[in-house]
């Protein structure tokens, strides 16, 4: 259990965690099998979503230094998607346009492009834009946001109750 969190917080982190992670393996799985090959980025993303739900095994299993697996592989998560939506995203639009426009750019186009997936009836695609897009990182950030506070909230992490006292 995180230190300093309640237990119903401490499931739901869980729960969101194992969820989001098995979710981007499907998801991976699944574009995979449909286009019949894929991308570095989604290879990449496919072992940290791996390294992710070994991190939620053994948060599980009381294994020692969970903690350090599950945020290693969320931090990762986050700078590569940061990463290519900057690279890949923003500074394409950074020539036309200033920098705060080029940031919120991908935003809206990523929005009108679910919207349209919608619209045209093809929801699977269109919920796994948003997922991929949106919810994961969020998500995610919001899973090292809790492990990251229960470190900083009075508790040394996975140090051995001896060396607490």
């Amino acid at each position: 259990m995180i230190p300093h969190m309640s237990s119903r917080m401490h499931k739901a982190v869980l729960v969101l965690a194992f969820s989001s992670w098995l979710i981007a393996i499907v998801q991976f799985i699944v574009e995979t099998l449909r286009s019949h090959q894929t991308s570095p980025y989604l290879a990449i993303q496919f072992v940290i979503a791996l390294w992710g739900l070994v991190g939620c095994i053994a948060w599980v299993r009381s294994w020692l230094r969970w903690r350090l697996v599950l945020a290693g592989a969320t931090g990762c998560y986050l700078l590569i998607f940061l990463f290519k939506y900057f690279l890949g995203r923003v500074s394409g639009f950074l020539e036309i346009m200033p920098f705060y426009e080029a940031i919120w750019w991908p935003i809206y186009s990523t929005w009108g492009l679910v919207v349209h997936f919608l619209a045209s009836g093809e929801v699977g695609a269109g919920l796994a834009l948003l997922f991929r897009e949106w919810l994961m990182p969020v998500l995610q950030s919001i899973v090292l946001a809790a492990l990251v506070w229960s470190l900083t909230a009075g508790s040394r992490g996975d140090a051995p109750q001896a060396a607490r006292a």
